[in-house]
């Protein structure tokens, strides 16, 4: 093999299996130059080769004493260098894995001299028989040789160009990526130093959700997911999930988390306005309400994790009176439930006509079967692929629609706690004004941790 190709798969083959061990030769300049060096090396027993010329009374003398492919295209020679390259490694105190890059480049190398008609001694010196890959001779290269050469170089550019996704993600992440199982999420996420953002999909009941989300916490079954400021919470055992694919973000995130004494409603509630909220602890010596979205809590203290929808705490009041505000629906709930609606007769009907349509199907393949009129079946068969589109059609409308009325519900449910939010607010302020008194008389002490991503 020439040097060019030589060079060619040294980058190719590292990238490659250098990825398996999670190793981005592409990441730091220095695993690309070792790649090269490496790549090229074992050619130093030739005085006409790039590396041999550059150290030609070395190559020479080398030359003389054992001879081209020989000492320096053998396991020993692999196994020796890359020991001490990994000696050096830990002498300078680098973690950069030049080992493991320097053991691959040079590896390429002696496979590449392997596909060739004169192969390596491989286990030279213990044996001088040549290695060589695959032994029939006319299926090996011709080293120097210019259509083999082109052709060898033309195979190694194009599993360049297919594999470059591999070598800069890793293999691993280019596996989860792939298949997406649970518990791939799991192990990527622990060694991940950034977010990832996970594309998910999970079937509860009869629907089926998907979208995509920040990782925040992962177990092998269980993922904590904040999706568009709302976590959401997968668990393998509640739910089927379909899958959960990891991408890098180059994002950080921190969970802050602060404390506060004897502070009034006003503050509290400023306090996590707006906010992203994991955990949260609230103890008071008074009894206190917490609103979140349609549900009321009373009581001394308050503890929340998770938390899904805004916070108000306000004063427990005297009297519930019958002139509380009223709750203001939005008006846009209407014509989305009436799109609801519509929909949702239109799913129906279709799935009705696609009963039909398969009953149908069924039919005619039974008829085209059973006849031997060749006119009749060569009909038949034409019809069949008529109603096999119009099935295909069908079903691709169903799946459509189903994701649209998945995302009506989901815009319906977000109006209600808006709606509910509001309401709540209007009405402590209206109560507060009825009483004549200020909610500052009850004092709070507890922690909030946020969600902060940067």
């Amino acid at each position: 093999m020439t040097f060019p190709n030589h060079l060619a798969a040294g980058i190719t083959f590292t990238g490659i299996f250098a990825a398996i061990a999670d190793v981005n030769i592409f990441s730091d300049p220095s695993l690309i130059g070792l790649t090269v060096f490496a790549a090229v090396l074992p050619d130093i027993d030739h005085t006409a080769s790039p590396v041999g010329k550059i150290v030609y009374p070395f190559a020479r003398w080398l030359h003389r004493r054992v001879g081209h492919r020989t000492l320096t295209h053998s396991l020993l020679a692999l196994l020796t260098l890359s020991f001490l390259v990994g000696i050096l490694e830990t002498w300078f105190g680098s973690n950069n894995n030049y080992r493991t890059v320097f053991f691959f480049a040079y590896f390429s190398h002696i496979i590449g001299d392997m596909i060739t008609i004169q192969g390596v001694q491989f286990f030279y010196p213990f044996s001088k028989a040549p290695c060589v890959i695959p032994g029939r001779r006319e299926l090996r290269f011709r080293t120097g040789d210019r259509a083999h050469e082109t052709v060898l170089f033309a195979g190694i550019a194009l599993t360049f160009l297919f594999c470059q996704p591999l070598m800069q993600n890793g293999f691993w992440t280019t596996y989860n990526r792939s298949f997406g199982y649970p518990k791939h999420l799991w192990s990527e996420f622990k060694k991940s130093e950034d977010i990832l953002e996970v594309d998910f999909a999970f079937r509860d009941g009869s629907e089926i959700y998907e979208g995509k989300a920040y990782c925040l916490e992962a177990t092998e079954d269980k993922f904590t997911l904040l999706e568009n400021g709302k976590f959401r919470l997968l668990d393998a055992s509640k739910q089927v999930i379909l899958h959960t694919i990891p991408t890098h973000t180059g994002k950080r995130f921190s969970f802050p988390q602060q404390t506060f004494v004897n502070i009034t409603f006003d503050s509290l509630n400023r306090l996590i306005l707006d906010k992203t909220i994991m955990n949260i602890e609230v103890k008071s010596d008074q009894h206190f309400l917490t609103h979140i979205g349609q549900l009321k809590q009373e009581g001394k203290n308050y503890t929340g994790k998770y938390i899904n929808q805004a916070i108000i705490f306000g004063q427990v009041p005297s009297t519930v009176t019958k002139d509380s505000l009223l709750l203001t629906k939005n008006p846009h709930i209407k014509s989305l439930r009436e799109k609801l609606t519509e929909l949702s007769t239109e799913q129906n009907r279709n799935q009705i006509q696609l009963q039909s349509s398969k009953t149908n199907l069924q039919n005619i393949q039974n008829e085209a079967s059973n006849t031997e009129d060749l006119y009749r079946r060569e009909e038949l068969i034409k019809h069949i692929e008529k109603v096999e589109k119009e099935i295909a059609n069908l079903e691709k409308s169903l799946t459509s629609r189903a994701a649209r009325i998945t995302d009506t519900r989901r815009q319906i449910r977000e109006l209600k706690e808006r709606d509910q939010q509001s309401h709540t607010k209007s009405r402590l302020q209206a109560e507060v004004k009825k009483k004549g008194k200020i909610m500052s008389t009850t004092n709070f002490t507890g922690l909030v941790q946020f969600v902060v991503i940067k």
